[in-house]
This record gives C-alpha cells, sequence and structure tokens, in this order.
C-alpha cells in the first residue's frame, strides 16, 4: 500500500508542474519542466522495478491531460484569458 501512495502523490506532483509548464509563456516555465525531471529521477533512483515505473509513467501522464482539461473548463466558465501558443 505504501507503493500506491507514492506513486500516487510523485505522479500528482510531477503531473502539476508538467500542467503549469505547459500553461505558462515565460521563461519561469522551465522551472517546472526541471522541478518534474528531478521528481522523475527521484522516484526512478527509489523504485527500481518495472512494474512501478511504468504506473507512475502512465499516471503521471494521466493526470497531467486531466490536470489540463479541469484547468481549461475552469477558465472558460470563468471568463479567464487562456494561455495561447507562442512562437
Amino acid at each position: 500500500m505504501r507503493t500506491f501512495w507514492a506513486v500516487a502523490g510523485n505522479a500528482l506532483v510531477c503531473a502539476l508542474c508538467l500542467a503549469v509548464f505547459s500553461l505558462l509563456n515565460d521563461f519561469s516555465k522551465y522551472i517546472f519542466s526541471l522541478g518534474a525531471f528531478f521528481m522523475g529521477l527521484r522516484f526512478f533512483r527509489n523504485y527500481d522495478t518495472w512494474g512501478v515505473r511504468w504506473a507512475f509513467l502512465g499516471t503521471t501522464v494521466a493526470l497531467y491531460f486531466l490536470l489540463s482539461i479541469v484547468y481549461v473548463a475552469i477558465a472558460y466558465v470563468q471568463g479567464w484569458p487562456l494561455p495561447t501558443m507562442s512562437s
């Protein structure tokens, strides 16, 4: 059960970092990218079995998409400006 909470907690933090990374348009977005990267490194160092690592990656990606969709829905309803693509 401890492994489940470790996967869920670390995946949530990484997904939050990736969601913030995808929503920002300035240079500070890369801080969140590095945060997710180092969280992944820390998780992979502590858990060395393939099953737990795949569970972490899959949960992170699923939570990233879920958090991004939830943010966009809330922003649309509240009338907040949505992030635009920058070149």
